[in-house]
């Protein structure tokens, strides 16, 4: 029985290397050609094992595009609403929401363009890039709960937080954290702006909201 059960236990070892050999493989492609030009040849062959065997693993390109989204969580895991527990003001909190955004951004944005050019040519695709929105939102939303609900600042708050706004801070020559100082600051102005409107005779008599 020890010597089953030591043998099941070194193919399921040999297995899940596999897998993790195809995988990284998987990412590794998805960056440097991105995803509809990777084809499960193309995987196999990088990570040296039959095609029949990327197969098994894979029974189909959507499910290597899966694979690799979960590993790149594992590399880069998306920044946790916990992370506004530590906000002391609605300064601090603005901040905490554009500095661990674009910072991700950064860190991740080979993959995240990719993913936004041709998430139309691969359902799989196209749903993991909506769940990655999903994902945003949900911070952002939780970033701004506290703040004003002023429609204008609300708008101005997502649409800042998406990452073709650090891309286009980028594209202009300013770093990530003067980009994250720039928004910041904007997005701070507004939401005081909107709280002094709020408190006014005549914001409270409107009652903007988003």
């Amino acid at each position: 029985m020890a010597a089953r059960k030591y043998s099941m236990n070194r193919r399921e070892a040999a297995v899940e290397e596999t897998r993790r050999r195809l995988v990284d493989a998987t990412v590794a492609l998805h960056n440097e050609q991105g995803v509809l030009a990777t084809t499960m040849q193309d995987i196999a062959r990088r990570a040296d094992v039959a095609l029949g065997t990327a197969y098994r693993h894979f029974p189909t390109i959507g499910d290597a595009v899966f694979a690799c989204g979960a590993r790149l969580q594992e590399m880069m895991p998306f920044p946790v609403v916990a992370l506004f527990d530590a906000a002391k003001s609605p300064r601090e909190r603005v901040h905490i929401l554009i500095s661990e955004l674009f910072r991700y951004y950064d860190q991740g944005q080979r993959w995240i363009e990719v993913g936004y050019c041709e998430r139309s040519g691969l359902p799989a695709l196209a749903q993991a890039m909506a769940q990655f929105d999903a994902q945003i939102a949900r911070f952002v939303d939780a970033g701004i709960a506290p703040l004003p609900r002023d429609a204008r600042f609300v708008r101005a708050a997502r649409g800042f937080a998406q990452f073709y706004s650090w891309k286009a801070f980028s594209r202009a020559g300013m770093s990530t954290d003067e980009a994250i100082e720039l928004v910041a600051g904007i997005l701070c102005d507004l939401a005081a702006r909107a709280d002094e409107e709020s408190s006014s005779p005549r914001g409270r008599k409107t009652g903007k909201g988003a």
